[in-house]
């Protein structure tokens, strides 16, 4: 699935029998429609739903946290922090989340 997530009506199409949800959205976050519409996509929140992992790329914890709490239906399952830009005050956090 490869959509533009500015876009909730494409990322909805797009996603049709996707397995697995990747995100790495800019430093503001996902806004405020696409979490709900990611959390709809969890197994937890649809049975019927085959998506069962979202991995999320973030560049900034503070719209991390944020999103996270818009996705009930998602839990972190694992977080790694990695240091793309050394010497910096920069990190990406990467978090694989299950339905919860």
């Amino acid at each position: 699935m490869v959509a533009d997530a500015s876009d909730p009506a494409a990322v909805v199409a797009a996603a049709g029998a996707t397995q697995a949800v990747v995100v790495n959205p800019p430093r503001r976050g996902l806004g405020p429609d696409l979490p709900v519409l990611l959390d709809g996509l969890s197994a937890a929140a649809d049975p019927a739903s085959p998506t069962g992992t979202l991995v999320y790329s973030s560049c900034n914890p503070v719209t991390l946290a944020t999103d996270l709490a818009a996705m009930p239906h998602w839990q972190p399952l694992s977080a790694r922090l990695v240091d793309m830009f050394p010497n910096t005050d920069h990190a990406e956090v990467l978090v694989l989340l299950g339905p919860r």
